[in-house]
């Protein structure tokens, strides 16, 4: 019985994408699906267990996100930050706000910089103790860098860049 915590990374992009959950019961949650699928379905086939949440930490402008296809292949809800920019049903989440995958929770903080909705979610699991042991980030840190606040243009670039490093 251990905790499932597996990367995805596409290959000729920078994108980073995360299989997290609890194989005792059998969920897991995939945050930041890539467009193509196939890879979540075929590796939790494998792990013998059920993609029960969808995870998105921010609108993207760099790749298609994977969660509606996902969506319509689980049944899974799709969760992200507060926006009504979105253009799709989710469940938005604020500061603190946590979902529990079996042993495993995943508490949404509030990171605005990159994007104004930007969610991070520190990760705790039960069977470890109490204590938060890690934190994804999507992309608003980096190891030795911060996402861009100047995708969305039209004269934000100050007050996100103000945001992200608050």
């Amino acid at each position: 019985m251990a905790l499932i915590l597996e990367q995805i990374n596409v290959e000729g992009l920078a994108h980073l994408s995360y299989v997290v959950g609890d194989d005792k019961a059998g969920v897991v949650a995939v945050i930041d699906p890539r467009r193509d699928v196939d890879i979540y379905l075929q590796r939790t086939r494998e792990m013998g267990v059920r993609i029960t949440h969808i995870i998105e930490t921010h609108i993207h402008a760099d790749f298609v996100s994977g969660s509606h296809e996902l969506q319509a292949r689980t049944g899974a809800p799709i969760y992200g930050g507060k926006s009504e920019d979105y253009q799709f049903e989710l469940h938005q989440l604020s500061e603190g706000d946590e979902l529990k995958i079996g042993s495993v929770t995943l508490r949404a903080l509030h990171t605005p910089g990159h994007t104004p909705e930007h969610v991070s979610f520190i990760i705790t699991d039960a069977k470890q103790g109490q204590e938060p042991f890690g934190v994804f980030t999507g992309d608003t840190l980096f190891n030795l860098d911060v996402g861009r606040p100047d995708l969305l243009g039209g004269g934000t670039e100050k007050k996100l860049a103000a945001q992200l490093y608050h």
